[in-house]
């Protein structure tokens, strides 16, 4: 429920877009339904925070770990 928190502060902030919180959300249900889909739910988190790993670009970036 954490990373569906956050990305919903992220979407409400315009970083990210609808459907990352979606595809979380369908992940985590796909993973507790069953253990079998824990691939498809492993690509469907992929694809949420492809935008938060890329920056919203095509190249990937250091995330800062404010320490």
């Amino acid at each position: 429920m954490g990373l569906l928190a956050l990305l919903v502060r992220l979407t409400v902030r315009g970083v990210v877009r609808w459907w990352s919180p979606v595809l979380v959300l369908a992940g985590t249900v796909l993973m507790g339904a069953s253990l079998d889909f824990m691939p498809v739910g492993a690509v469907l988190y992929l694809a949420a925070f492809r935008p938060v790993i890329t920056g919203g670009q095509n190249r990937l970036r250091a995330v800062p770990s404010g320490a």
